[in-house]
């Protein structure tokens, strides 16, 4: 994580917009009409326990289940998690500070949270 992301120029930078998602085509216009970046990012094994348990344990509760849908594991997501995309972070990484724009990059849930207390912010529940 940079040390400089706490400044006020940085949060200032941020303020304009919030692009959320992972769709790769789109990163490069996505980038270029952001005025500052935070790349949340995790290990490819934390991505895919995540899958798994979302797909194997299907709680009604969980946020993004759609009512009486079954989930089961499969092979090309698996295939997508551990290897088509697991460097797809540090691709983006050096695309993004390519373009010199405010970057911080949060590769755990530690960094995050230091984040959220440089930047003065309450966590969520």
């Amino acid at each position: 994580m940079r040390k400089n992301v706490g400044t006020p120029e940085f949060l200032r930078a941020l303020e304009a917009a919030i692009i959320e998602g992972n769709y790769s085509a789109l990163m490069g216009s996505r980038i270029e009409k952001a005025t500052g970046v935070i790349l949340l990012d995790s290990s490819a094994i934390l991505r895919f326990f995540r899958y798994l348990k979302r797909t194997l344990i299907n709680r009604s509760g969980r946020a993004g289940h759609l009512e009486g849908a079954k989930d089961s594991v499969k092979w090309e997501m698996v295939d997508w998690i551990l290897i088509k995309t697991r460097n797809s972070a540090d691709r983006y990484a050096r695309l993004i500070r390519a373009t010199g724009k405010p970057f911080v990059q949060c590769r755990t849930a530690g960094q995050l949270t230091e984040l959220y207390g440089v930047w003065d912010l309450k966590l969520p529940d």
